[in-house]
């Protein structure tokens, strides 16, 4: 037979198990209270999440996402590839003639006269670091951040994006002049008078005598 002292070992060991149990019990309970407890609780607050990609957030003002350039208004001062410190902006430039017309930038971008044709504007938005310092250093406010920021591709080549005037699909110069008729026919006649003025010139030239 088992001596007195090991039967109550034997007794407060089982007590100990018996409590054991039952406290396991208490905070198996007690921690799923607490979860539910703040799952109702935050059930009646609003929502902290947005059903993405259905639901889009709402982006500030100043959000620098994909730049867009609005070539119509490009003077081709070449200032923001000047300032892009990863040199991810390229362009081509084309220089009119002394004779040819010059459109104008739109008026919000200050009207003034575009010397040079921008046939490629190629942005690299794998090297782009949107600091938007290209965006601060252009004259005419043609280049910009925009809120757009998917754009994802599989093929890196597909992240370079062409503004220039040969994406048009269409003339950009013949667009302007057709439609600023009134400018195209001043400047026409100020070439007119400027020609009729140097062969009356060369005229004069010819029939003042020699000697005098």
């Amino acid at each position: 037979m088992a001596s007195r002292s090991e039967w109550i070992a034997c007794r407060r060991q089982g007590s100990r198990k018996v409590r054991e149990y039952f406290t396991t019990i208490y905070k198996t309970v007690s921690t799923i209270a607490k979860g539910m407890a703040v799952t109702l609780r935050t059930s009646f607050e609003p929502k902290a999440t947005l059903a993405y990609p259905d639901v889009k957030p709402l982006l500030p003002e100043r959000t620098r996402g994909r730049l867009h350039n609005i070539v119509e208004d490009c003077i081709g001062c070449r200032a923001c590839e000047r300032a892009c410190p990863v040199d991810c902006i390229a362009m081509d430039l084309e220089t009119r003639g002394p004779d040819e017309p010059r459109p104008l930038t739109s008026k919000e971008s200050g009207a003034i006269a575009r010397k040079y044709r921008v046939p490629r504007f190629d942005i690299d938005f794998s090297l782009c670091c949107w600091c938007s310092l290209c965006v601060f250093a252009c004259p005419t406010h043609c280049l910009t951040m925009t809120k757009e920021y998917e754009f994802s591709v599989f093929d890196r080549a597909q992240w370079v994006y062409d503004f220039g005037e040969a994406k048009l699909g269409y003339d950009l110069d013949k667009k302007y002049w057709k439609d600023h008729p009134d400018e195209l026919e001043a400047f026409m006649k100020k070439q007119a008078e400027k020609k009729a003025a140097e062969e009356a010139k060369a005229k004069a030239a010819e029939a003042k005598p020699e000697g005098t």
